[in-house]
């Protein structure tokens, strides 16, 4: 189970886009 949080976590964070950051991923708003 803890396995599987990681990698949703990551793929969330990492790679997902998200509609209030304009289809970016949340890790885009800390790498300058």
């Amino acid at each position: 189970r803890t396995h599987g949080l990681d990698r949703f976590l990551r793929h969330y964070n990492t790679q997902r886009g998200h509609s209030a950051l304009g289809g970016r991923p949340p890790i885009s708003r800390l790498a300058a």
